[in-house]
């Protein structure tokens, strides 16, 4: 909370307390109004969590990957809610706006809903426009521009009130907040100790899974020596010249809703995977616990996306049909990406 946020909440006590001792019976509204005002600097805190009712999306031509990655980001409430009440240009801000107009046309809808209107206006994004050529695609390529292309629109927006300190514009940014990792790597020299370190923005956590998400997890932050002449390194410290290292990796800053990206299933190969990973309904980063929120599956052999999410009871999309019964193993083969919430 930065001091112009303090000192409104302290004008805003001082306002209530005259006005308790002025008004018989206004503790109640005292307590509304300081109640509404303090929530507001505290976009983080939890809501009441109130999911969209269940709806499938048209598959419009290899469109699979879109709708696995909009299934899961309709399961989490406080995006859907941000977008859903927010109000948008439509000159600087095209994504957003069909993005709303997307979440009003899914509401509406009994059994699916067409993609077609939000597409065509994603399409207008030169960065995107390939994505919708009626070919098979990643669906991590899409979900990570969708990300950025929003995030950019409302920055840009706030960028432009300039009465805003910079501490302020970093608070408005909640699309960082909602999906911003930002993880340090550092290379050390087994030699001269010679250490270089590197802080990078992620929108996904990367991971080579083999066997559980949170095993995958403990491993990213182990250190490990490296003595691999073909392992592109060399120290630069004059007189030096090692190529054993240290490589290690933290996670520095972690979101509400965090992706986790799984590198081992190979998109580009049609054979099935053998390895089945272990999908933890829970985990645990930096002393901070996430839920499972969403999976994306991707079955190599069809080149085709699902999704399973959690609307307070698990559920499978398949493109236009769902299934609100919805039971999965704990252990797969296909698992492409997860969503996971923080639990406050």
């Amino acid at each position: 909370m930065n001091s112009l946020q303090r000192s409104k909440i302290i004008k805003i006590i001082f306002m209530a307390l005259l006005l308790f001792m002025l008004i018989p019976g206004s503790i109640l509204i005292c307590y509304s109004i300081l109640k509404s005002d303090v929530e507001i600097f505290n976009e983080d805190s939890p809501s009441i969590e109130m999911h969209l009712t269940s709806c499938g999306i048209d598959n419009i031509g290899n469109t699979c990957f879109f709708n696995a990655c909009m299934q899961c980001i309709l399961s989490l409430p406080a995006f859907v809610n941000y977008f859903s009440t927010e109000t948008f240009n439509s000159e600087t801000q095209p994504i957003s706006i069909a993005f709303k107009n997307f979440i009003e046309d899914y509401k509406k809808s009994e059994q699916s809903v067409n993609p077609k209107k939000f597409i065509e206006v994603l399409k207008g994004r030169e960065i995107m426009a390939n994505l919708f050529n009626k070919e098979a695609q990643d669906a991590s390529e899409y979900l990570i521009q969708f990300i950025e292309t929003i995030h950019l629109e409302i920055v840009e927006r706030e960028n432009k009130f300039s009465n805003l300190t910079s501490e302020d514009i970093k608070n408005l940014d909640i699309i960082g907040r909602w999906f911003g990792i930002i993880c340090e790597y550092s290379i050390k020299c087994q030699e001269c100790e010679n250490t270089i370190i590197t802080n990078t923005l992620e929108r996904f956590l990367k991971l080579n899974i083999t066997e559980g998400v949170q095993k995958s997890i403990d491993n990213f932050h182990q250190s490990v020596i490296i003595n691999d002449k073909d392992y592109e390194w060399e120290c630069r410290t004059q007189n030096c010249g090692n190529i054993i290292h240290l490589d290690t990796n933290s996670i520095k800053s972690i979101p509400r809703y965090l992706i986790i990206y799984n590198r081992t299933l190979l998109i580009e190969s049609n054979e099935d995977c053998n390895v089945k990973i272990y999908i933890d309904r829970n985990i645990k980063i930096n002393n901070t616990e996430y839920k499972l929120i969403g999976v994306i599956f991707y079955e190599r052999r069809q080149r085709h996306y699902y999704a399973i999410c959690n609307r307070n009871k698990w559920i499978i999309f398949n493109d236009a049909s769902y299934n609100q019964n919805a039971k999965f193993s704990a252990k797969s083969n296909s698992v492409y990406m997860l969503l996971y919430s923080k639990i406050y």
